[in-house]
C-alpha cells in the first residue's frame, strides 16, 4: 500500500478501498471466514490516492481453541501484469497470423479477429466448435490438435507440409506449413 504500519494500525481494511470495491471486499472477508481461504482482485487506494490493481489471498487463521474470525493475507500489486496482458492483447488482437486457444477435448476456446480476415469465419462464433470441423477430413491425420494452447497449426514432418482448410463460404484452401522456405 506505500503506507507505514502505524498508518495501518487499527483501520478496517474496506477503507484502504475505494467506495465501489468495498462491498465485494467485505463480502469476500465473510467468505473466507466461512470457507478458510479465498483470492480476489480489486483495486485498492495506494498511499497517493492513486486506484491500483491488487490480487488478494487470505486465509482464516487456527488456534489450539479452532477456527477464529481472524484473517492473514497477502495482497500483490497487478499494475506491470495488467500492463503485459494489455500488450499481449494488442499483439493478438492485431496480428494477421490466426491465433488459437483450444481445450483438450479439440474445442477452440478463443480465435483471434484474424480468422474473420483469413477465412471469413466470424471468431464469437468458432467459439465451442470442435476444431477439426475446419480441417479436410483427407489432411486430418497429418494435423495435430492438441488441448490448451498446444498448437493448432503445427503438423507431422512426415505429413503433407501443409493442410486444406473450409473457410466460411465453402471453399476450400490450402495453407502451407514450409512455403516460407521455398520463397527466394
Amino acid at each position: 500500500t506505500g503506507r507505514p504500519d502505524a498508518e495501518l494500525d487499527g483501520i478496517r481494511v474496506t477503507e484502504l478501498f475505494p467506495e465501489d470495491e468495498r462491498g465485494r471486499i467485505a463480502d469476500t472477508v465473510e467468505t473466507t471466514i466461512a470457507d478458510g481461504r479465498t483470492t480476489i482482485e480489486a483495486e485498492m487506494w495506494d498511499a497517493d490516492g492513486q486506484r491500483v490493481p491488487y490480487e488478494f489471498k487470505a486465509t482464516k487463521l487456527l488456534d489450539e481453541a479452532g477456527p477464529s474470525a481472524r484473517l492473514i493475507g497477502v495482497g500483490r500489486d497487478l499494475t506491470d501484469r495488467r500492463q503485459r496482458e494489455r500488450r499481449f492483447e494488442a499483439v493478438v488482437e492485431g496480428s494477421n497470423d490466426i491465433i488459437s486457444v483450444i481445450d483438450s477435448e479439440g474445442r477452440f476456446q478463443y480465435q483471434s479477429p484474424s480468422i474473420e480476415r483469413v477465412l471469413g469465419h466470424d471468431p464469437a462464433e468458432t467459439v465451442g466448435d470442435v476444431a477439426w470441423r475446419y480441417v479436410h477430413p483427407d489432411d486430418r491425420e497429418d494435423v495435430a490438435i492438441g488441448g490448451g494452447i498446444a498448437g493448432f497449426w503445427s503438423s507431422d514432418p512426415s505429413g503433407t507440409g501443409g493442410m486444406t482448410l473450409t473457410l466460411e463460404d465453402g471453399s476450400e484452401h490450402f495453407l502451407c506449413f514450409s512455403c516460407i522456405d521455398a520463397l527466394p
